[in-house]
């Protein structure tokens, strides 16, 4: 029966450690995704109200310009068709193999 109770806390134990990894994985990636849309906001701020700040050029850009500068890979396109802000909406993700990578942004 010992052995049986032994499996079983060696079940239960790698389950709980699992749990910890994926807990801790999802704090990691809220981390990542907040430290993102700060940054972003410090960018547009920076575009709409400092004339001399590197990102005021693309107050005449569209937002994928933009966010492909920033090092962003953006998914989809717009279509040509729309008027410029009516566009399809198209995802943003971090270019593939970035996700552990620090930005160049200064802090």
């Amino acid at each position: 029966m010992a052995t049986k109770k032994s499996k079983i806390e060696i079940a239960l134990e790698r389950i709980e450690s699992e749990k910890r990894a994926r807990e801790e994985a999802k704090r990691r990636e809220k981390e990542q995704q907040d430290k993102l849309n700060q940054e972003l906001g410090r960018v547009l701020s920076d575009a709409a109200a400092k004339p001399d700040s590197e990102w005021a050029e693309y107050r005449d850009h569209t937002v994928a310009e933009l966010l492909t500068a920033l090092g962003l890979e953006v998914v989809g396109k717009p279509t040509s068709e729309a008027p410029r802000g009516e566009s399809e909406p198209a995802g943003v993700q971090p270019p593939a193999g970035d996700s552990g990578q620090s930005t160049d942004w200064p802090d």
